[in-house]
């Protein structure tokens, strides 16, 4: 192939044409998808920018489409079905909505439609086999990108961070925006964080980083394999593809992600087995550089404290822990068959259901199969498994696709030139998309993962304009994905969730070679679409946008400003405008309530008043009217009650306290600090039978929890100065714990 021709995927006339700036743009919105934190989409509405985006896209590209710049429209049996499966998870949505939170089951409905929309998009406009290449490279950059900011943060940003917090404990948590009083279970899982060594990259949690590189790596471990020759310009290429391998090789053996180990050993296995990488090219030395390579790599990933033995010695605890989610998450699914619990919701539906002896209130099920099935019922998840069997029939009925995958199309071909630059536009794009949503990427990804990732494009190019992608490495790339979210879940994190659809419809295109890239490299004038179609999809995309600027993207970014200015008013009055202000712009939220009754819980609590208590008790009201299945909340609001009950002894006030704990304890049946708070707030309004049963409870579940930082005796409960229970003072420490104070109402004697 001729040098002129791979200059051409640079040409500065892409962007003049739709269609590319159509894949431009859809790539530029998955990398930014990546780079902003994920574990925050539904709580805190971090992608309402990009969930936004993807839904005018989608509008420009049937806009695009209609005039026949495409080509033929593909939208078979796998895309109706992820259609339907959309509506059903969006039926389990708005029939679920006053169930928890409103604002976080929204959030989760329209992120779930933006994903499937990512599918579709894909399939009509990365048709041709370059252009597939090009974005199975862009993501394989952005893989090497986050590994070399992965190094970063356990080389140098963590180290930094953790002599700070030495230094200076409490101003590090406030910088942070943490509340984590000493001994608190959030301290200690704080402090346990910032001690271990496993990077995160752009996310939260090590095992999303994990998640996202597992596909890419075996994406990296194929183009190393398959490409040689003198198409590839020889062992220079080889060397510098299996540098880019180990990079990765090397961030993902640093995540201590057991799951992804498995995954990632699997898809090498089935990578074998599949003949995806053909033997004939893998001759014993490369096998053996291979392996001294992999050899070379994990023992310096060891010798930097990167991976020791308790990755395995931990295995059987974490499995455990894995069977506990598992066993209550299957509870909620018996209990809420049809609709489950509601997108969003998991979290505050699965406490009624968490064991006794589980540790965390976890966000899912750590299994994606579960978690469909948890949020959005089992017809749901029949459906989305039925997506797969489909996509894999069709799959198999279309022809191999390595004899097609040298013919490259005329019609609707996306230059390589227009994935690389909306890969790289996205970089840039991730920082005000993150910043509209409250969470920015972190500024050092500019200056280390940015390189990484353009030089990465650079070194792929040759394999983009000569290389081959068939189906076969993208299945397993994606089953690798799956079996890893078997396990560790995050299919709800649009940064590792996205992959999922993106390598199903990748593998789908690179399969189907029904269109323009299967006959004569003229495929005729491209066919305008029935005007009656073009008409209903443009019908239900307007309705769609509308509905998501309506029910997400005003709301949520009109609130937060307002909540925002409220941090920053300087008199109490000027922040209860702003909240309130706050309050009217998104009325499906609880967060500006809970400002609000927090708001005048402290104003009354600097000046009692039958005003101000009614302003207290009219924001309670209207905080869990907005999030009735949150046993936090409840908790919350018995806590202000006891306070205020602590100040008046009002029995109508203590009373309150009560049936607020009660109700949380209800929500968490099995938590022992909530018996705990419960038995103490009926004791001090001397309801001591009622106490002592409380107090029993709790002290029965904190036998079964094993582990220490959740234990009574590390906590403290709220107006525990009350009653007239006394301990003398151990070791010059006053008061006493929550466990004592539960020991000492299970013996009070009831007349």
């Amino acid at each position: 192939m001729s040098r002129d021709r791979d200059d051409a995927a640079f040409a500065p006339s892409w962007w003049k044409r739709p269609g590319e700036l159509l894949a431009a743009a859809s790539v530029m919105l998955v990398v930014a998808a990546t780079l902003i934190p994920s574990e925050s989409a539904v709580s805190d509405g971090t992608h309402v920018v990009w969930i936004m985006a993807w839904l005018v896209l989608a509008a420009a590209g049937l806009v695009s489409g209609s005039r026949g710049a495409n080509g033929r429209w593909r939208f078979g049996g796998t895309e109706t079905l992820v259609v339907l499966f959309l509506v059903m998870h969006s039926a389990s949505a708005l029939v679920m909505l006053s169930a928890g939170e409103p604002r976080l089951t929204l959030n989760a409905m329209w992120l779930w439609i933006a994903c499937g929309l990512l599918l579709l998009a894909t399939r009509q406009w990365f048709r041709s086999p370059r252009s597939q290449r090009a974005l199975a490279s862009a993501l394989m950059a952005l893989a090497v990108g986050l590994s070399v900011y992965g190094f970063y943060q356990v080389g140098y940003s963590d180290p930094l961070l953790r002599a700070r917090y030495a230094q200076d404990p409490e101003q590090t948590l406030r910088d942070a925006g943490i509340d984590a009083p000493p001994g608190s279970p959030q301290r200690y899982h704080w402090e346990s964080r910032l001690a271990s060594r496993e990077p995160i990259g752009s996310f939260a949690l090590t095992n999303s980083l994990a998640g996202f590189l597992t596909p890419c790596l075996l994406l990296l471990v194929y183009v190393a394999g398959s490409f040689r020759g003198r198409a590839s310009n020889g062992w220079p290429y080889a060397v510098n593809v299996a540098g880019l391998t180990l990079a990765v090789a090397g961030c993902l053996v640093l995540t201590k992600s057991r799951s992804a180990y498995g995954a990632a050993l699997l898809g090498l296995a089935l990578l074998a087995l599949t003949r995806a990488v053909p033997r004939r090219r893998l001759r014993w030395h490369v096998l053996v550089g291979v392996m001294a390579a992999a050899i070379i790599a994990t023992g310096l990933v060891v010798r930097l404290g990167g991976l020791d033995r308790q990755v395995v010695t931990e295995a059987p605890k974490s499995l455990t822990f894995r069977l506990q989610y598992w066993q209550a998450t299957a509870a909620m699914i018996a209990d809420h068959p049809w609709f489950g619990c509601g997108p969003g919701s998991f979290k505050s539906c699965y406490t009624r259901y968490k064991l006794p002896e589980a540790s965390e209130e976890i966000s899912d099920p750590h299994n994606f199969l579960l978690e469909v099935a948890a949020t959005a019922g089992v017809p749901a998840l029949a459906v989305f498994v039925f997506i797969g069997v489909v996509l894999a029939v069709q799959l198999r009925r279309y022809e191999a696709s390595a004899a097609g995958a040298a013919y490259e199309c005329a019609v609707a071909d996306t230059s390589a030139g227009a994935v690389y630059s909306g890969a790289l536009i996205g970089f840039a794009a991730a920082y005000p998309a993150g910043w509209a949503g409250g969470l920015a990427p972190d500024p050092a990804l500019w200056w280390v993962a940015f390189p990484a990732a353009a030089v990465t494009l650079w070194l792929l190019h040759p394999w983009v304009m000569r290389g081959t992608l068939p189906a076969g490495p993208l299945v397993v790339a994606g089953c690798a994905l799956l079996t890893n979210l078997l396990a560790a879940g995050g299919i709800g994190f649009p940064g590792v969730g996205q992959l999922v659809w993106l390598l199903a419809a990748l593998a789908l295109n690179a399969a189907d070679h029904t269109g323009p890239e299967r006959g004569s490299r003229s495929a005729g004038p491209p066919r305008r679409r029935a005007g009656w179609a073009v008409a209903a999809w443009g019908a239900c995309l307007l309705t769609l946008i509308a509905a998501c600027y309506i029910t997400m993207y005003r709301p949520v970014l009109a609130a937060r400003r307002q909540l925002y200015a409220a941090r920053e008013a300087t008199t109490a009055s000027l922040a209860r405008e702003r909240l309130s202000r706050a309050a009217d712009a998104d009325p499906w939220s609880a967060a500006p309530w809970e400002s609000l009754a927090q708001l005048e819980w402290q104003q009354w609590m600097a000046a009692p008043s039958d005003a101000q208590l009614h302003a207290f008790l009219a924001t309670r009201d209207a905080l869990l009217q907005r999030n009735r299945g949150s046993s936090t909340i409840y908790r919350q609001c018995g806590d202000w009650l006891l306070a205020m009950f602590a100040i008046t002894r009002s029995a109508d006030l203590g009373r309150e306290a009560v049936q607020a704990y009660c109700r949380a304890v209800e929500l968490y049946p099995h938590s022992g600090i909530l018996h705990a708070q419960l038995a103490w707030a009926c004791h001090v309004t001397d309801a001591r039978e009622l106490a002592r049963e409380h107090a029993q409870e709790a002290l029965r579940l904190d036998a079964l929890m094993p582990h220490s930082e959740f234990k009574l005796a590390r906590q403290r409960l709220v107006a525990e100065q009350l009653g007239a229970v006394d301990l003398p003072a151990r070791d010059g420490q006053g008061g006493l714990n929550a466990e004592q104070l539960m020991q000492r109402i299970r013996n009070v004697k009831i007349p």
